[in-house]
């Protein structure tokens, strides 16, 4: 009993509380071009012009954005994922909303939310 009470409080304390509700993103391919989506914690995923992904996304995820490549692996841009609530429903971005990939540090004060719907 007492193993399971700090496994419990380990895992909350790692930031894995009841917080983490995961909600759906669709990435979707609006380009004339076939892209790969590197995701963070994932396989890439080929979407050809006009496909889409259904991923899953944290609202406290904090900064793991998806890496946008071309077939032959040349990065084109990211999708730097941050959120600070979760959006009611799914939330849907284009490929051609990525923007330049660079380093995102964590607990950075810059951060905002992206892409920053109006909801």
């Amino acid at each position: 009993m007492a193993v399971f009470l700090v496994l419990g409080l380990l895992v909350e304390g790692c930031g894995l509380g009841a917080e983490d509700v995961w909600f759906n993103v669709k990435v979707a391919d609006n380009t004339p071009h076939a892209v790969l989506d590197q995701e963070y914690f994932g396989s890439p995923t080929m979407l050809k012009p006009g496909d889409s992904l259904l991923d899953h996304e944290y609202a406290n995820e904090g900064v793991m954005p998806d890496r946008i490549t071309s077939l032959s692996g040349q990065t084109l841009g990211c999708l730097p994922f941050q959120f600070t609530n979760t959006p009611p429903g799914t939330l849907e971005v284009k490929i051609s909303q990525m923007v330049p990939c660079r380093h995102w540090a964590q607990g950075s004060t810059s951060l905002h939310d992206w892409p920053n719907p109006k909801y």
